[in-house]
């Protein structure tokens, strides 16, 4: 039906292969934007939850730095303890990504780490950076060397 030279066959060829790579890049770039995007968010939630007992208390939960991903729940019994009447934060997902939180009675820090530019935050580097997210809701980042 078609009769197309070789040459034009090539051409067509490749340019469908580019458009292929192209639409491949942005969606792996647009996934790991999302991976941000969703572990900002869940360090928010926590952040919350950390002020939310902290109104209710006028402290911080005590607790060493450690993986979010062990940290199960904060109740008014305190930090993993499930047994309180009001919970403040119950780990039901999976993190996209590490993260760290430490508390003291004044402050606590959340800590993970984004893998894209984002300007919004300070991260002009295309490798992401650094995040913290400390009392207040207070986000601070600073991008990899």
């Amino acid at each position: 039906m078609f009769h197309y030279s070789l040459r034009i066959k090539i051409f067509i060829a490749m340019a469908l292969v580019s458009a292929l790579l192209v639409a491949l890049i942005v969606v792996i770039d647009g996934q790991r934007k999302s991976n941000d995007l969703l572990l900002v968010s869940q360090a928010k939630t926590l952040a919350v939850a950390w002020e939310r007992y902290y109104d209710k208390f006028n402290a911080y939960p005590e607790l060493e730095k450690m993986s979010v991903s062990n940290l199960q729940s904060l109740t008014d019994q305190g930090v993993n303890n499930p047994e309180g009447k009001i919970i403040y934060y119950q780990n039901d997902f999976i993190w996209a990504g590490p993260a760290t939180i430490a508390s003291r009675a004044d402050n606590y820090s959340i800590e993970f780490k984004l893998n894209n530019k984002w300007p919004i935050w300070n991260l002009n580097s295309r490798s992401g950076g650094q995040c913290r997210i400390t009392a207040n809701m207070v986000m601070q980042c600073a991008s990899d060397s």
